[in-house]
């Protein structure tokens, strides 16, 4: 590691990688994308909770919310749909530099601009060190390292660990030295904590190292994935044991039953009981949108220097074992996608964990047309290879940072912005003790910025908002707010299928009725820079004794 930071190469790649990571590193949370919602709620929401409560108060699990009334009752749900580690590392960014977007975003901008190295290191290895350099922009500039590497979530994180950890499992075959198999475990075992994702990787190492044990005629390659099986299944009953002791072990079967029931993936849009299914297939269709994810993700001239890179990885002269373990570290990615296809048909960024395995395929596509201007040009132009070598990656650099651009022009609405800004949003969201409920839309994006609770709750109803004032109003304080936040403007978004807008105008009307009779609500209305009208509404509830002599009058 330390020759590899003697490169200068490696220099100017984390100055430009993090130069182009820091652009809009201050802007507001976008609407429209992934690093938005994952900033503002998947991961800001957990992450502002762990930095407010604190690691003891909240046992080390990552909090949704925590609803703690005056009569010492506390409700709260806890976030365990994936490991705590990096909602942890979140937590801490949160608690540095407080609930800023450019404090929660220095720690992907950090892990990206250090997965270029370790993407390096790993291409270097496998196809030398010039198509080592051009795998590196990848990292860099395509989307797949720019736009998910920028995301608050594992993806890039897995992929770089997991470089890491395959280049310590090559070194382990060909030195047999212990203290690569202990950097081996300690790699892959930082990436399993980090994601179940991770753990695709298992059997990739168990595969290869089966066939070098039956190639060597011993049974001493086996020895690394033993071990690892080993480490994932400690790292498995740490997390198991870990959240049980917290929550109860009867509610995290009960949680861990509820995630198999949906493991296809499957997307709920839910309303006042109004809920639709959109369960993908794996037909060709599917596969033509993940196709063009894959494209865009890598850029196009990436994706066809890659077609040739693995053309020429099936030809090399290289030893057979690395080449197999390089394309069998493609496959987590495809698997990771065909597992949840209901989740991979929108989150198309879930190849990314295999992207040492494209990126390096990318890198021999170019070392092989570097070679080849070499072979044909010959003394006619000595430098015939480095052109072309340049060529490719100013291909790849140009399509990654126009892509990026035009990402950032899409998303760039400032909708969160106007919101936030507007005067009664800004008293609420700086109430310690407000609790904030609702059910979809940017009301979801609202966890990052309040100092108070938002429970979200997409099976909002009249009937469930009856039952909160029973078992939550009535225990708070007099003088405590407690609201639903609507965003009505939520029907028409984009993102919402066509098929399910009926349903869900009708299922919203039929909540804003309900919460009428507790009063006129605040109601928000802009139109953000990108043309959208938004619109909402703040409803607020009886509270304490208010709650308790409540009496809706008919309608």
């Amino acid at each position: 590691m330390r020759r590899l930071f003697a490169d200068p190469f490696v220099w100017l790649l984390l100055v430009v990688a993090l130069a182009v990571r820091l652009i809009g590193v201050d802007d507001p949370w976008s609407s429209r994308i992934w690093e938005g919602e994952f900033g503002a709620y998947a991961t800001g929401g957990p992450a502002t909770n762990l930095a407010q409560f604190g690691f003891l108060s909240t046992g080390g699990v990552p909090l949704e919310w925590r609803v703690v009334t005056e009569g010492g009752g506390v409700f709260e749900q806890h976030y365990l749909n994936h490991p705590p580690t990096y909602m942890w590392l979140a937590g801490l960014f949160v608690w540095l530099f407080g609930a800023v977007e450019w404090g929660l975003r220095l720690l992907p901008i950090l892990t990206s601009t250090l997965a270029c190295v370790a993407g390096y290191a790993f291409a270097r290895r496998f196809a030398g060190v010039r198509a080592g350099r051009v795998a590196a922009l990848v990292w860099a500039f395509a989307p797949y390292g720019l736009r998910d590497g920028l995301q608050l979530w594992t993806e890039v994180p897995i992929a770089a660990t997991m470089a890491l950890a395959l280049l310590c499992y090559v070194r382990w075959l060909e030195r047999r030295e212990r203290r690569d198999l202990v950097h081996l475990c300690l790699w892959y075992g930082l990436a399993c904590a980090l994601d179940w994702p991770a753990f695709f990787f298992g059997p990739v190492i168990a595969l290869h190292a089966l066939g070098v044990a039956r190639s060597t005629h011993t049974w001493r390659p086996l020895l690394a994935p033993a071990i690892l099986f080993g480490v994932s299944v400690a790292i498995l009953a740490a997390i198991w044991v870990h959240f049980g002791s917290v929550v109860g072990f009867d509610v995290l079967s009960a949680r861990f039953d509820q995630a198999l029931g949906s493991a296809d993936g499957s997307d709920m849009l839910a309303l006042a009981g109004s809920d639709v299914a959109v369960k993908p297939q794996l037909n060709a269709a599917f596969w033509s949108v993940q196709l063009h994810g894959f494209v865009v993700g890598i850029t196009p001239p990436g994706f066809v220097l890659g077609l040739l890179g693995l053309v020429l990885a099936a030809l090399s002269r290289r030893p057979r074992r690395e080449i197999g373990l390089l394309l069998l570290a493609g496959l987590p990615g495809l698997v990771y996608v065909a597992a949840f296809p209901g989740r991979s048909a929108n989150h198309l960024f879930f190849f990314t964990i295999s992207l040492a395995s494209y990126a390096t395929l990318v890198g021999m596509g170019a070392e092989g047309l570097a070679r080849g201007a070499q072979v044909l040009l010959g003394d006619i132009a000595r430098r015939a290879g480095t052109v072309v070598a340049l060529a490719c990656s100013a291909a790849i650099v140009v399509a990654g940072l126009q892509q990026h651009l035009e990402l950032r022009a899409v998303s760039a609405d400032d909708a969160l912005g106007q919101l936030t800004a507007d005067p009664y949003m800004v008293d609420l969201l700086a109430d310690e003790q407000a609790l904030i409920v609702t059910p979809a839309g940017l009301g979801a994006w609202l966890p990052f910025y309040a100092r108070g609770q938002v429970v979200l709750m997409p099976d909002l109803s009249p009937v469930v908002i009856g039952g909160l004032r029973v078992r939550w109003l009535t225990q708070l304080a007099d003088e405590r707010r407690a609201v639903v936040f609507l965003d009505e403007g939520s029907v028409h978004h984009p993102s919402l299928p066509e098929s399910h807008r009926e349903a869900f105008a009708a299922a919203l009307d039929a909540l804003i009725v309900g919460l009428e009779r507790f009063g006129e609500p605040h109601v928000i209305e802009f139109t953000d820079s990108l043309g959208m009208e938004h619109r909402f509404s703040v409803h607020e509830l009886p509270t304490g004794e208010a709650a308790r002599s409540f009496s809706p009058s008919p309608r």
